[in-house]
């Protein structure tokens, strides 16, 4: 940055239009400025050498008669500012460079907000809808930030605009929520050091001053820098509460908050057909997004409790002695040696073995054979000890080890024949049940 100090100078003109990019990458607000090296800034620098109003400034508020402005205590240096400005559908950024040589911030929010202009210190304004004209109206704003990152907002106050003594009309303790962030470079109120300055990002959200954002918006925005280069007790105060300082705004003024001085800017650039559509659907994307974790959460759900179910599955010597293995086997069984129980086990059992290359469900079982899932369950635990979707794999492991002992195909084979989509869950499941796996079943029975 290069500025030319010594008499007045205006920066940048009132009526020099401003653009402002849309952001094509993602602003951190972290206190650096690496998110903006695609932007170009605008520079504004002290050069007073006495303070400079705006013409139509109402001087007597704040000066007694007798005083003289050239009392005023000048900066110790002069500070430059690099103003950096983008937007995206959800914030207006700005960036901001500032080399000062001595950084002073002496008064804590928590005591009186109000005055940490009274620290080294950023303003905004912003006339969200470029319609005010003498003074600030209830769509403009004010943002104070310090180097310390406190801050203050104030808006416009439309009781106050009525009342003729009051210069700026605006009331403080805004509820606006915005982001910002500041890392400085030197020492604070340490007057005999040589300080480098400090950085600071905000990023003001749209919804937090009444504005949709589109390409060619229109907003009038004022920047100005509180440069404190004193302790408070060395600065001369007008009357009790008020102290003379030194601010600067890019239009080349020491005095804020009067729209007709603000520079007119335009938002440009757009966002990409992904962001809009993104935006324009953002409350149905949240909704499927919710719903999906809904749906997977009760499919993670469901599976481990039918997971449960299959660890539970019985060996084959704890259903050995049944009649069901007895019918599962080349033995004729007589039907007059079953119980009613049985005789709807062996039901099953042959509606299972027509669709044993299905998946199937318990209800559809039971369906088939005429019951009701909670009939079928009380036979199946009664009779078995286990659930209808034990007893389904317990059927198709047994007919799967007959087609593997009859030659009929390998285990592959076997497990796609009877309804299994992966040979090696069905591995699993075979081992489980016989206390061997398929291959060791086979070994076994050949000798």
């Amino acid at each position: 940055m290069i500025c030319t100090s010594g008499g007045y100078a205006v920066q940048n003109p009132v009526h020099d239009t401003i653009s402002i990019p849309y952001a094509k990458n993602e602003i951190n607000i972290d206190g650096e400025l690496d998110d903006w090296k695609k932007y170009a800034g605008r520079i504004f620098c002290d050069t007073f050498s006495f303070p400079h109003h705006t013409p139509d400034y109402f001087i007597f508020e704040l000066y007694p008669e007798d005083f003289d402005t050239a009392s005023i205590r000048k900066p110790l240096s002069k500070n430059a500012i690099e103003v950096l400005m983008c937007w995206d559908l959800d914030y207006l950024y700005f960036g901001f460079d500032v080399k000062d040589k001595h950084l002073f911030a002496q008064v804590d929010k928590d005591i009186k907000a109000s005055e940490i202009y009274l620290n080294d210190a950023m303003e905004i304004y912003l006339d969200t809808q470029k319609d005010s004209e003498e003074r600030m109206d209830i769509n403009d704003y004010q943002f104070i930030i310090d180097i310390l990152n406190q801050s203050v907002v104030f808006r416009g106050d439309y009781e106050k605009m009525k009342v003729d003594t009051f210069v700026v009309p605006k009331a403080q303790g805004q509820n606006v929520y915005f982001e910002s962030a500041t890392s400085f470079f030197g020492d604070i109120n340490s007057p005999l050091k040589k300080d480098e300055g400090y950085i600071m990002e905000v990023a003001i959200p749209w919804l937090a001053i009444g504005v949709t954002p589109e390409e060619g918006h229109w907003l009038k925005i004022d920047v100005g820098c509180e440069d404190m280069d004193y302790s408070l007790v060395d600065l001369r105060q007008t009357i009790e509460t008020t102290y003379i300082t030194w601010p600067f705004n890019w239009v080349g003024y020491g005095d804020f908050g009067f729209p007709k001085y603000w520079k007119p800017a335009v938002l440009t650039g757009h966002p990409g057909w992904i962001e809009r559509v993104s935006e324009k659907y953002k409350n149905a994307w949240a909704k499927i997004f919710i719903g999906m974790i809904v749906i997977t959460l009760l499919v993670i759900t469901g599976l481990y409790f039918y997971i449960r179910k299959l660890q539970r599955l019985p060996q084959r010597q704890e259903v050995a002695d049944s009649p069901l293995i007895q019918a599962g086997s080349k033995k004729v069984v007589q039907k007059n040696t079953l119980t009613e129980y049985q005789e709807i086990l062996q039901q099953a059992f042959n509606y299972i073995k027509e669709y044993k290359g299905k998946m199937l469900r318990s209800e559809e079982v039971a369906r088939g054979i005429g019951l009701s899932l909670r009939n079928f369950q009380r036979v199946t635990r009664e009779e078995l000890g286990c659930t209808p979707t034990n007893y389904i794999y317990i059927v198709k492991l047994q007919l799967a080890a007959e087609y593997l002992t009859s030659n009929e195909g390998n285990v592959s084979q076997a497990a796609y024949d009877h309804g299994f989509a992966d040979p090696s869950y069905f591995s699993k499941l075979f081992k489980k049940h016989y206390g061997l796996s398929p291959v060791e079943y086979l070994e076994k029975m050949d000798k």
